[in-house]
């Protein structure tokens, strides 16, 4: 019976990477789009960290507006990894919007126009995290498979 449950709990692992990595596929073959900036703000969140203050953690919050077809979409989505643009150092943000300012081109997904990003790659930190994810699910499904039933 836990053989059966280690394989279940790997073949969810590996089905959430091989996810995330066919969507990072497809968004390698959205069209090239210039945008224009509307709107570029540093947003501040509140976050509880665990044995200390209040913290804060700032982030970038950019709008921006593309044509296609003669029809204009906007949208604020910056990648398919929103959380690699956060920090708790405000003065990294400020430094990241001031490279924002310089990206005049989006990547839109050509089935459905409405859907963009700015960058369409995730972080080292989130393609490592996968990866880890995918090794984990691919052993828990080899030792549901060698591990005698009890």
């Amino acid at each position: 019976m836990l053989n059966y449950l280690l394989m279940f709990i790997g073949l969810i692992f590996v089905y959430q990477s091989v996810i995330f990595f066919m969507k990072l596929l497809k968004m390698k073959k959205w069209m090239a789009v210039e945008i224009e900036l509307v709107d570029i703000k540093v947003k501040k969140e509140k976050e509880m960290a665990l044995y200390t203050n209040l913290m804060y953690r700032y982030y970038p919050r950019i709008l921006y507006k593309y044509t296609i077809n003669d029809k204009i979409f906007e949208n604020t989505t910056l990648s398919i990894d929103e959380k690699r643009e956060w920090s708790y150092k405000e003065n990294e943000i400020l430094s990241k919007v001031d490279s924002i300012k310089n990206v005049n081109v989006a990547y839109v997904n050509p089935l459905k126009p409405e859907q963009s990003v700015i960058f369409n790659f995730p972080s080292k930190k989130t393609i490592s995290h996968y990866v880890s994810i995918l090794i984990v699910g691919l052993f828990l499904i080899l030792a549901g498979y060698f591990l005698p039933s009890l």
